[in-house]
């Protein structure tokens, strides 16, 4: 029995040279890993100036994370698991906990004998809409786990917004 929890970490931005992957590393997907085998190293050179000047797409400002979190684990193992990362701009819209659900299902299915209790994000509005048909689907009877976004995360805008003083204070669609 496992749940699923996906959120994200900040990143230093920068573009750099990895020796050991033969890559230059630092983008946002698709661009988080350009294969420089085989180049010179003023070919090198070239392309992560390009890299800097944004020709390669832009650079991640944070990497979203799925770990896994396991019940009853033997003793000394550790009960979690990163499983997945994913280099992405700020706040990035994209289908990677989606797809990163569908596979833990479909390990869950050929394994016959694990099960997903909950996945949780931290629910900012480009996981809304996810957050929202896995909860629908819960209550269909069509999955039998369910989506807990962080209730923190409104908590922490909201104390950035009384303490900044520079918006209006909201939860959701409430302001107040």
């Amino acid at each position: 029995v496992f749940s699923l929890g996906i959120d994200v970490t900040v990143l230093v931005k920068a573009w750099q040279y990895s020796k050991s992957l033969e890559a230059i590393i630092g983008g946002a997907s698709p661009n988080h890993c350009i294969d420089v085998n085989g180049l010179t190293p003023d070919e090198v050179l070239k392309l992560l100036k390009e890299c800097v000047d944004g020709k390669h797409g832009g650079i991640a400002d944070e990497v979203k994370v799925a770990v896994l979190s396991y019940q009853n684990t033997p003793a000394n193992m550790c009960p979690y698991f990163v499983l997945v990362g994913l280099p992405q701009t700020l706040n990035q819209s994209n289908d990677f906990g989606e797809m990163v659900i569908n596979s833990c299902n479909t390990a869950v299915l050929e394994d016959g004998n694990a099960a997903i209790i909950n996945e949780s994000t931290d629910g900012v509005s480009c996981e809304v809409e996810w957050n929202k048909k896995i909860t629908l689907d819960y209550l269909d009877g069509k999955k039998n786990y369910i989506s807990l976004p962080d209730t923190n995360h409104n908590v922490k805008n909201l104390r950035y917004q009384l303490i900044g003083g520079s918006s209006a204070a909201t939860i959701g669609s409430f302001v107040f």
